[in-house]
């Protein structure tokens, strides 16, 4: 339950960010590709870009839900898994900040 509603949480603040579509700069795109690869190496049927409060956000939408093979979690629960990946790096030192996974 708590897990969802961080996802909620997550979702609506993703909702107000400004997209860029394209025009993110070549730094995000690539450590967003590579970091998507890590954490679930599915190519994604769409991508986007944002910006907000010096952070950018990378997001993949995957088309399946697919198990974060890239994550750990305690022996008694199941991995994280989801359909859309979001990823943010700080905008200074191009740094992942947070991954994010879900519906």
């Amino acid at each position: 339950m708590r897990s969802r509603a961080f996802l909620l949480v997550a979702l609506l603040l993703l909702a107000g960010c400004r997209s860029h579509g394209d025009t993110a700069p070549e730094w995000v795109k690539r450590q967003g590709r590579e970091a998507e690869r890590f954490y679930v190496n599915t190519p994604p049927k769409s991508e986007s870009y944002a910006s907000e409060g010096g952070k950018w956000r990378a997001r993949y939408e995957l088309g399946r839900t697919v198990i974060c093979g890239g994550c750990s979690s305690p022996s008694n629960t199941f991995l994280p898994r989801g359909d859309v990946v979001a990823i943010w790096f700080d905008a200074e030192t191009h740094k992942l900040t947070d991954m994010s996974l879900g519906p």
